[in-house]
């Protein structure tokens, strides 16, 4: 069963580059995943916010048009593709 407890030796640890965070079970750390995913930075008022176009949109809007931050939300979008991908073969793993 997925949320057995896994023996001491064979703790899942978050593959983050500075987290390191391990789990007694691969259900929590693929929970755990989904935290790396968001909120991000914007780049504009350093708010953190859970989803940043529609944060662009509503309190930046001619910020929102620069080709450079066009590129920047782009680059969190694959971020985030790219882990919710690990969340995903984390819990097939476990299934």
């Amino acid at each position: 069963m997925a949320d057995e407890l896994v023996e001491q030796d064979a703790l899942p640890i978050c593959p983050e580059p500075g987290c390191g965070e391990s789990f007694t079970t691969h259900r929590g750390l693929a929970s755990h995943m989904k935290k790396h995913a968001r909120p991000v930075e914007c780049p504009y008022c350093n708010r953190e916010v859970r989803y940043l176009g529609p944060h662009l949109i509503k309190d930046h809007p001619e910020q929102g048009k620069d080709d450079q931050l066009v590129e920047g939300v782009r680059e969190l979008v694959n971020e985030n593709v790219r882990l919710r991908a690990r969340i995903a073969e984390l819990e097939a793993a476990n299934s």
